[in-house]
Formats: structure tokens, C-alpha cells, sequence
């Protein structure tokens, strides 16, 4: 079963306020990211909770709350570096993932304040 068929299938039975997701997901996920990312949205947009354990940071960038685990991986890792929404975690010192997220924060602002294209 696909990802976007368990979450829809969640949502239409209202059987899980949780949806937890792990990084093994990530094949399946993008065959269909489009209809996953919107079933999941909705999922959050009816009260549920949606935890994923990520590693794509576009993904992680558009997500309304992070737990940032580091510093490093293995050995290095397992501590919480940051926690918080985007914004926040991208101004975490120690945090690995801050300096993708303020990277992506800055490409966004500059994207909304450039003029618009007369193509």
C-alpha cells in the first residue's frame, strides 16, 4: 500500500490521531510526493499529529516544527541540537540543519521581493 493510500485511508476513518513516518518511507513517499505531502497536510489540517523522521531537507524546511537530533550521526548524534519551528531552528548554534534552513529562508526572501517576470 502506498503512503498517500494509508494516510488517506487515516484521515477517511478518523482511526489514528498520530501518523508516524520513518525515513524507510522515502521510497514510496516519492512515487507519489504530490498526493502524500497533500494527504498528510490534511491530516494536520483536522487536528492530527504528523511525525517523520527526514533527512530531505526540502522536505524539513516546510515542515511547522522540528527536533533537530545531533550534532553529527552515529556516535556524534542522538542529542537534541534544536527544537522548534523553522525559523527558530535555523538560528540554533550547533544545529547542522540551521544553516540549510537560514540558506533556504533567505533564497525565499529574496524569490517574494525580486519583481515579477513578464515572460
Amino acid at each position: 500500500m502506498k503512503l498517500a493510500d494509508i494516510a488517506t485511508s487515516y484521515r477517511d476513518h478518523n482511526v489514528a490521531d498520530v501518523l508516524a513516518l520513518t525515513v524507510d518511507a522515502a521510497a514510496s513517499f516519492f512515487a507519489d510526493q504530490p498526493a502524500m505531502l497533500q494527504q498528510l497536510q490534511r491530516r494536520v489540517s483536522s487536528g492530527a499529529t504528523v511525525i517523520w523522521v527526514e533527512h530531505d531537507l526540502q522536505l524539513v524546511a516546510r515542515c511547522d516544527w522540528l527536533i533537530d537530533l545531533g550534532p553529527g550521526a552515529g556516535d556524534e548524534g542522538g542529542n537534541v541540537v534544536a527544537a522548534g519551528p523553522p525559523a527558530t531552528v535555523a538560528l540554533a548554534p550547533g544545529s547542522r540543519t540551521a544553516e540549510f534552513l537560514l540558506a533556504n529562508r533567505r533564497a525565499e526572501t529574496r524569490r517574494m521581493s525580486a519583481p515579477p517576470r513578464n515572460d
